[in-house]
């Protein structure tokens, strides 16, 4: 019996542990505005490539490409996105706890600084303040540190007047980081480009004195479906961390393994040294 219990209540802690889904219109977007894909095309090898490319399986590709073109135009599809995520946050304005903080990390923090990134905002002028102050409160609700909501109104703020022609402040996106790093999160932000939050799955080296300053190495790992940046990882300017992206770093050593076993690894060297390595 008490194992029996004990079961249930590790089975409840596992689903409470659990991000929830991204919504289909929010996740659609997502999708679509990150890269493009073919909506008619199903063949096995395209959608295993785009299930590995966003981190998802291959039915929820499928599904998505289905609800993308269930929604006719990409007017039509940008319209429910906006609305949906809307709806979203100004639910989530009644709610508190860890299950309403992970559906606003999945639902709307993550897809809407994605966006952002591309300079894609939430509609314009006063609409558009009014939902980011909106999205800045839940954020200093469910990540509580002083100034935490004034402190990514400032760095969305300054990733937009970016597309305007000012430089922008990594500082502020360091500020926004060292809060997340709290809760085993961590923001992975490219301007012009793509941007995505990740799960801290480890700490490769804690915050260790090296050369008058400090350093630490940390592991990210992808949990909400999207790209991942074309690198295995880089040093943060400003905070002192090095960052690996786990998912890279698997994609890497599973091409370099196939093309191993194909016998292709050493010839993309065109320096005959390597002639040997490729005989053996």
């Amino acid at each position: 019996m008490m194992k029996f219990l004990f079961l249930l209540l590790a089975l409840f802690f596992a689903a409470c542990s659990e991000y929830p889904d991204m919504e289909p219109d929010i996740l659609a977007q997502h999708i679509y505005s990150q890269n493009p894909i073919e909506l008619g095309r199903s063949n096995k090898e395209y959608v295993a490539m785009l299930a590995k490319s966003f981190g998802m399986n291959e039915g929820a590709i499928i599904a998505v490409q289905k609800h993308i073109l269930s929604k006719k135009t990409t007017d039509k599809m940008k319209s429910d996105y906006e609305k949906a995520i809307y709806e979203k946050a100004v639910k989530l304005e009644q709610q508190n706890g860890e299950s309403a903080r992970k559906d606003f990390v999945v639902n709307v923090l993550a897809p809407y600084l994605d966006a952002l990134s591309r300079n894609e905002i939430y509609k314009s002028g006063p609409d558009n303040e009014s939902f980011e102050r909106i999205v800045s409160n839940l954020y200093g609700k469910f990540f509580p540190d002083d100034g935490a909501a004034q402190s990514l109104f400032s760095f969305m703020n300054a990733a937009k007047v970016y597309f305007s022609g000012e430089s922008f402040n990594v500082d502020l996106k360091n500020t926004v980081n060292r809060n997340l790093l709290k809760y085993g999160l961590f923001l992975d932000f490219e301007l012009q480009s793509m941007a995505s939050i990740l799960k801290v799955q480890d700490t490769l080296l804690p915050m260790t004195a090296y050369k008058g300053d400090s350093l630490s190495a940390i592991n990210l790992k992808r949990f909400i479906p999207g790209l991942m940046p074309s690198k295995a990882g880089y040093y943060t300017i400003g905070m002192n961390y090095v960052v690996v992206l786990d998912d890279m770093i698997a994609a890497r050593a599973e091409s370099d393994s196939l093309e191993l076993e194909q016998g292709e690894f050493y010839r993309k060297y065109g320096d005959k040294r390597f002639e040997r390595f490729r005989r053996m």
